[in-house]
């Protein structure tokens, strides 16, 4: 992970890594674009239907799944006309990955953009620092029913950090200064908010794939114990049916 200052982080690009003490130890490997995926240039073949795929760790494939069985992968390898890049970065929320797909994911002209939500989605998306990354992050509240983006703040020995080795030590060392110093936590946004501002960002990402000419999909992930509905599956799927877009609701099957 590196410090970006306007999506919080990013995945390295170029970088390959291996992690032997996880339950199944597995290789991550990153593109020049910094995905854990091949290269894919911007310009889509003719003779190729373009998907992606944005989401967290699951879309990743963090804990021990190599790059080859992660869900994107399985499903590229399905038809060989089809492309299924994955843009999963660990601990991403809604918010980074509406951000993702704005300055991004249209670069690779898609033919469909799915989103795949997990639970801890909602609530991180209205979070300004990550404890699992330990890198502050941005949020967005809304101004007269309009999306505004806050950026990521963040201390100079952070922001410089991702260009030396040195700052980077000082930064792990003393992680805890460096976000009391310049860590600016995020609202007090009450339950009513968190939804309108999550129906905002689907709304959102519907709109910049309808600019583009692609098709927006949202996946519900639901949690290994989940045995009753949540509420975030009834905001994904009133959204749905309010703008026109597809939903898929794992839960029955998993």
């Amino acid at each position: 992970m590196v410090f970006d200052s306007h999506l919080g982080w990013k995945l390295l690009p170029n970088v390959t890594k291996r992690y032997p003490h996880e339950n199944q130890p597995y290789t991550v490997r990153t593109n020049s674009r910094g995905l854990r995926d091949k290269e894919y240039p911007y310009e889509k073949p003719a003779s190729i239907f373009r998907v992606i795929i944005l989401g967290d760790s699951q879309t990743f494939g963090a804990g021990g799944v190599d790059s080859a069985e992660t869900f994107p992968k399985l499903l590229e390898n399905s038809d060989s006309h089809l492309q299924v890049i994955n843009m999963g970065v660990p601990a991403y929320s809604t918010d980074q990955e509406y951000l993702s797909l704005q300055y991004e994911g249209v670069k690779y002209h898609p033919d469909v953009v799915v989103l795949a939500v997990f639970v801890n989605d909602f609530f991180i998306t209205f979070h300004s620092w990550d404890n699992s990354i330990l890198l502050p992050k941005g949020y967005f509240t809304l101004d007269h029913n309009d999306l505004k983006y806050h950026l990521p703040r963040a201390s100079e020995l952070r922001v410089w950090s991702r260009w030396s080795y040195i700052c980077g030590a000082l930064t792990r060392r003393f992680r805890r200064l460096t976000r009391s110093r310049s860590w600016q936590p995020a609202p007090e946004f009450n339950q009513a908010e968190r939804e309108e501002i999550f129906r905002h960002l689907l709304t959102g990402m519907h709109n910049i794939c309808k600019s583009v000419g692609a098709e927006f999909m949202v996946v519900y992930i639901p949690f290994k114990s989940q045995k009753e509905r949540h509420f975030l599956q009834d905001i994904i799927a009133e959204a749905g049916l309010k703008d026109g877009f597809q939903t898929l609701d794992l839960t029955g099957l998993l």
